[in-house]
């Protein structure tokens, strides 16, 4: 800029303080807040008038992004201490997605599609944090971005017509450009809350994508909504523009317990070691039952769902509704191997 300018606006010919009103005035708040260190700038680099209007619309547009990208952000729900693509270590992708698919994810040309994505496992096996990251990577570019679990999603739709806060969060849901349902499967749910699933899913299809992670195959989606023919309806929506990925293997969190060591503090001390390792994310069949009697009442009520019903099956919970141990009920275990699946079922193993 010529320094004729600078110097007049330094001895008062045009102030500083009448230009960032003037900013101001037309809103372009970030630009005003920088205008003192763009007018060093420009007079330390002798810019001339169109690069330092240049410089002051770019700031704007940057503070503006930065903005959006806090709001977005912080209505999306995350949960916490999710990490950047660029962070996840190689032995956290092994189970299910390579390194080469994920270059490919993170470009989000199958957002610009209103594409989906359905990552399925066992638990611990990096699901909720690739669809996290993938969220993240959305809402640094630029889109809206809401993610829930499939429980808390339910009690929305069940609680929308009557209730403002969940009403307000469905729309919000409904308006976003990427929606995450996480922990599909993991409990069931009634034939109505089925419905109003199917709603949600035609509502949101070709206008939203979504990201699915579950613990369940795309198969036995029917016996967890209760209507095959619903979900064969919904399932036509989901994986109409869908890339389905399958994670397999062993459980990152199970084969590194330090790198998580808040998750088991409350019941570290109450617990036989072999139980120590599995609790809370997985129960795996040396569960026996000379352990029921270490499970005081408070442990019980962190245990995840899943374990729970695995655990009032074998009777180590009292339960009113207690069933008796069955083939078919141990048949239902999340961590159980297909050898010991089979060596269950042809009573080869003891319940």
């Amino acid at each position: 800029m010529n320094r004729e300018i600078l110097k007049s606006m330094d001895t008062g010919h045009i102030p500083v303080q009448r230009l960032t009103a003037l900013l101001e005035t037309f809103t372009l708040k970030h630009a005003a807040r920088m205008l003192p260190d763009l007018l060093e700038t420009a007079d330390l680099q002798d810019s001339s008038c169109r690069e330092f209007l240049l410089a002051v619309l770019e700031t704007e547009v940057k503070g503006r992004n930065e903005r959006r990208r806090k709001r977005n952000y912080s209505a999306a729900h995350f949960p916490p201490n999710i990490r950047p693509l660029e962070e996840f270590d190689p032995e956290e992708l092994e189970s299910g997605i390579t390194h080469a698919q994920l270059s490919v994810l993170k470009e989000l040309s199958w957002l610009d599609n209103c594409g989906n994505l359905v990552f399925a496992g066992p638990p611990g096996l990096g699901k909720t944090m690739v669809a996290c990251g993938l969220g993240l990577q959305a809402v640094n570019s630029g889109y809206t971005v809401c993610f829930e679990k499939m429980t808390s999603l339910i009690k929305i739709l069940d609680t929308a017509e009557t209730e403002r806060a969940a009403g307000f969060r469905l729309k919000n849901i409904k308006k976003a450009q990427l929606v995450i349902i996480d922990e599909i499967g993991y409990t069931p749910i009634s034939r109505g809350q089925a419905n109003r699933f199917f709603t949600f899913i035609s509502d949101t299809y070709e206008t939203s994508s979504i990201i699915f992670t579950t613990n369940k195959e795309i198969v036995d989606w029917a016996e967890m909504m209760g209507d095959p023919v619903l979900t064969t309806a919904m399932l036509d929506r989901i994986l109409h523009h869908a890339k389905c990925y399958s994670f397999r293997g062993e459980s990152y969190r199970l084969k590194h317990p330090d790198l998580y060591p808040g998750r088991n503090r409350d019941v570290k001390n109450c617990l036989p070691g072999k139980v120590k390792k599995c609790l809370p994310y997985d129960v795996k069949i040396c569960l026996l039952r000379d352990v029921k009697n270490s499970l005081p009442y408070g442990v019980k009520n962190i245990l995840p769902n899943n374990v729970k019903k695995w655990l009032t099956f074998a009777n180590f919970l009292p339960n009113k509704r207690a069933i008796k141990p069955t083939r078919r009920a141990a048949m239902i275990v999340p961590s159980l191997t297909p050898s010991r699946r089979w060596a269950i079922k042809k009573k080869v193993l003891p319940l």
